[in-house]
């Protein structure tokens, strides 16, 4: 049986921490920020799903035409109160999901997720409504990657991995409490680089649910008077620190490259602007130390510096006390040339980040942030930042 280091796990339970908090202060936030709790109902979803592998390298071009199928249950609160609809102009929903997917593949296996996810609701007549649904959590997948009992499995390398989701749907009433649902969603799963090979697995479902709300599923229809408390808002700026133990290599052994967890950190500081209730703009500037890329660079003989910046602009989406950010950015320093030469792959130019961060007060922020170059994740780092 493989082995993993014991900071491994620490870090997955960290994770789990991470989903609970995010439950627990979005409901606590909802109750505490009105004098009377907002009306809100419980809601159970069951769906199955459909779908196909995305080859998005040729490096896992062994899983095409693979199609996942699985099956999905869901419990969430949906809030219909005036308050947040004149906040935020939409129902919100919230809440876990538990999704079991087989890939239809030797290489890939199968994989058992939980996630928590945010899904505005917008309401289509009396019966219908449209939602938006971003989801985050984590997986565990039956068939790594091993040099020996699996050396195809170009996709994962560890069982525990990350699972990120964004989809669009739609609900159709059949009466009070029942409902059916049909989502279109592209899921994503890796281990952020914690551990190679690690091309990840991109695939995009087709999915039919069934809804039970305990009480009533109906949205009200309310006169549409926004609140503007966001046009007093300021320009924010944010420092932090963040920190990724990073897969790295140790010197050659038998013209093998060795795994071993490197030290990755980085600082950053960034200005925000909140356009809306739910929407800011963002630009940041990030300098980072890449312990991971300094062992390649060492065993390709490469003496060059490790250190990369970058400039980002970027969008929020607020709520209450979680706020889900997305970046795109250019180098504006890295010495990878010589690496590049010897790798024979050339380190891009452009990346993007996606993270997630909870307001543990008005300046003290908490969460993690994955760094991606095109469609393969290079790091997902946890960090700290301080609003000023």
């Amino acid at each position: 049986m493989k082995k993993y280091p014991p900071f491994y796990f620490v870090k997955w339970l960290f994770f789990i921490g991470i989903q609970l908090i995010l439950v627990l202060g979005c409901s606590a936030q909802t109750a505490t920020s009105q004098a009377v709790l907002p009306p809100s109902s419980t809601e159970f979803a069951l769906r199955v799903n459909y779908g196909v592998i995305y080859v998005h390298t040729p490096l896992v071009a062994n899983t095409s035409g693979a199609q996942p199928r699985g099956v999905d249950f869901e419990v969430s609160k949906l809030l219909t109160d005036k308050v947040n609809w004149d906040n935020y102009s939409c129902y919100p929903r919230m809440g876990l999901a538990f999704s079991y997917v087989d890939f239809n593949s030797q290489i890939l296996g199968k994989s058992v997720s939980s996630s928590y996810f945010l899904e505005p609701n917008y309401r289509i007549g009396k019966s219908g409504s449209f939602f938006v649904r971003g989801a985050v959590g984590l997986s565990y997948l039956t068939n790594p990657h091993d040099s020996i009992k699996n050396p195809a499995n170009q996709s994962y390398s560890l069982p525990v991995n990350f699972y990120l989701a964004l989809g669009v749907g739609i609900n159709y009433r059949l009466g009070s409490h029942i409902s059916l649902s049909f989502l279109a969603n592209f899921q994503h799963n890796s281990n952020g680089g914690f551990a190679m090979p690690n091309h990840g697995i991109n695939f995009p479902t087709a999915s039919l649910g069934i809804k039970y709300n305990l009480s009533d599923n109906s949205l009200p229809k309310y006169p549409k008077i926004k609140t503007y408390n966001w046009h007093k808002s300021k320009p924010v700026v944010e420092a932090g620190l963040y920190y990724s133990p990073k897969s790295g290599y140790k010197p050659l052994v038998n013209n093998t490259w060795v795994s071993q967890r490197k030290n990755l950190g980085g600082a950053y500081v960034q200005v925000s602007k909140q356009i809306s209730s739910l929407h800011a703009i963002t630009a940041m500037l990030e300098v980072y130390k890449d312990g991971g890329l300094e062992s390649i660079k060492k065993n390709l003989g490469d003496n060059s510096s490790n250190v990369l910046a970058g400039f980002m602009l970027g969008h929020e989406f607020i709520f209450y006390r979680v706020i889900f950010s997305q970046q795109l950015g250019a180098y504006l320093f890295k010495d990878t040339r010589t690496f590049s030469l010897l790798y024979h792959q050339a380190f891009p130019e452009v990346y993007h980040r996606w993270g997630l961060r909870y307001k543990i007060n008005t300046h003290l922020h908490a969460g993690f942030n994955l760094l991606a170059h095109n469609q393969v994740a290079d790091f997902i780092d946890f960090r700290l930042s301080w609003r000023f």
